[in-house]
C-alpha cells in the first residue's frame, strides 16, 4: 500500500507530504485545493506521462517521492537488477528541458520499466472510467474475460482470422473480375471504333502523300505562276482555275493532272499550297499539261 507520498513543486504545491493510513482514506476540498495535483503527483511515480507544464512556475524541476509498504515480491525486481525490498521507494525529478530521473529503491530506471512496476502497486479509476461500460467497442473484451476460457479464446480467435483471411481473398477474386469486365469493355469499344473507320489496305500512303502535297502546295503554287503565259497575257494556274468541271474531269482521267490536284484547284477559288514535286519539275511540268489557248 501507498503509505507516504513527497511532493516537491508540482504546479501550486512548493512542498507537501501526505500520509496514508490503512483502510479508506478520503480527500476532500473546494475548486483548485490541489486534490487533482496529487492525483497528478501519483500518476507521475507510477511512471505515467509527466509534462513540463506540471512544473512550478519560477523552478526548474519538480519531485514526487512515494514509499510502498508490504509490496509482494515480484519477478520485476530481478528482472531489472533492482534489489527487492517490502518497503519500496520509488523517486521521480522532471525537469523543464523534459529530463526524467526515475530510480527505484536508489536503482535508476526509465519511465517505461517504471511504469511496469506501477500497474502492479496502484490501479486509478477516475469519474468517468465507468463510461466504458456504455462503448460496445470494449462488450466483448469484458465478455471474454468474464469467461476465464483463454484455450477458447484462442480457439476462436484462430478460426477468426481463417475466416478474415478467406474474405480477403474473395474480394480480392471479386475486384479482378471486375477489372476482367473492364478491359474486355474498353478493347470492344475500340473494336467498334476500327471498324466504323473503314480503314483499307495502302490507306496510309495514299493519306502521307496527301499530306506531303498539301504541306507544299505553296512552292507548287509559285512554280507554277512562272510558267510561260499564253498569248492572251493568261497563265497556267488561270486558265485551269477557267475550265469547267467536265473538261477538268476529261483530263483527270487522261492522267493531265493529278486528281488531287485538280480537285483542289477546282474547289478552291484560293490555291495557296501545291506540290514539291511539280515545283521541282519547274515548268517542264507544265509542257505535259494540254494547253488550251
Amino acid at each position: 500500500m501507498l503509505r507516504l507520498l513527497h511532493i516537491e513543486n508540482i504546479a501550486v504545491i512548493e512542498q507537501a507530504d501526505i500520509l496514508f493510513e490503512r483502510g479508506f482514506n478520503v480527500m476532500t476540498g473546494e475548486t483548485g485545493a490541489g486534490k487533482s495535483i496529487v492525483i497528478d503527483a501519483i500518476s507521475a511515480i507510477l511512471g505515467e506521462r509527466a509534462y513540463r507544464d506540471m512544473i512550478r512556475t519560477g523552478t526548474q524541476k519538480a519531485a514526487v517521492r512515494a514509499i510502498f509498504e508490504d509490496v509482494p515480491e515480484s519477478a520485476w525486481f530481478a528482472a531489472n537488477d533492482v534489489p527487492y525490498a517490502a518497503e519500496t521507494t520509488i523517486q521521480r525529478e522532471i525537469y523543464l528541458d523534459g529530463k526524467n530521473v526515475c530510480k527505484v529503491n536508489g536503482v535508476p530506471v526509465t519511465v517505461t520499466v517504471l511504469k511496469q512496476l506501477g500497474i502492479q502497486l496502484i490501479n486509478i479509476h477516475g469519474q468517468h472510467d465507468s463510461a466504458s461500460l456504455f462503448d460496445e467497442n470494449y462488450h466483448l473484451s469484458f465478455l471474454d474475460s468474464f469467461a476465464c476460457d483463454e484455450s477458447l479464446l484462442d480457439d476462436y480467435r484462430q478460426k477468426y482470422q481463417n475466416v478474415l483471411s478467406l474474405r480477403r481473398e474473395i474480394e480480392r477474386l471479386s475486384m479482378d473480375e471486375s477489372e476482367k469486365l473492364r478491359r474486355m469493355e474498353t478493347l470492344k469499344y475500340q473494336i467498334e471504333e476500327i471498324s466504323r473507320a473503314d480503314l483499307k489496305p495502302g490507306e496510309d500512303d495514299t493519306l502521307e502523300a496527301r499530306r506531303k502535297l498539301l504541306q507544299n502546295s505553296e512552292k507548287l503554287s509559285e512554280g507554277l505562276g512562272r510558267c510561260p503565259k499564253n498569248p492572251q497575257g493568261t497563265s497556267p494556274l488561270t486558265q485551269y482555275r477557267a475550265l469547267p468541271e467536265p473538261v477538268l474531269a476529261g483530263m483527270q482521267e487522261k492522267g493531265a493532272l493529278a486528281p488531287f490536284l485538280l480537285e483542289r484547284m477546282i474547289r478552291e477559288p484560293y490555291v495557296n499550297r501545291l506540290s514539291r514535286h511539280i515545283l521541282t519539275a519547274g515548268c517542264a511540268a507544265c509542257s505535259g499539261i494540254p494547253r488550251f489557248y
